[in-house]
């Protein structure tokens, strides 16, 4: 199970000496959030995650997980990923979303399909 106390305290180690709404400037977010998120009062969204792994080159499994494993390869599971760059970072993104599932409980896989929901409503009718 995944524990946002801890996932906020990462997220405040990568943001280093920047101010909560410096990086949440970056990042799109509030800084009330950054904080609700650092506290671990807060989940952060997918897009946050995404924003903080792409933006300061971290895995997503750093961020959740506390691992730095490489990334096994996802275009093994989404073989139609090799045909772009978009296409093989949606995998990597559902690479890490699918080892996640597995790992957590009931209440999370229904946050995390809510959370799908939300973000690709057009695609989860």
């Amino acid at each position: 199970m995944i524990n946002w106390e801890i996932v906020g305290s990462r997220i405040r180690k990568i943001r280093g000496a920047q101010t909560q709404e410096e990086f949440g400037s970056i990042l799109g977010v509030t800084k009330q959030y950054v904080s609700a998120v650092e506290r671990g009062l807060q989940k952060p969204s997918i897009d946050l995650l995404y924003g903080i792994a792409t933006q300061y080159s971290v895995s997503l499994d750093y961020l959740l997980m506390g691992e730095t494993k490489p990334d096994a390869n996802p275009q093994l599971r989404y073989p139609e990923a090799v045909h772009s760059e978009l296409l093989t970072r949606l995998a990597q993104v559902l690479d890490i979303l699918w080892r996640l599932a597995l790992q957590s409980d009931e209440e999370n896989i229904i946050w995390l399909l809510i959370q799908l929901k939300r973000a690709v409503p057009e695609v989860m009718e």
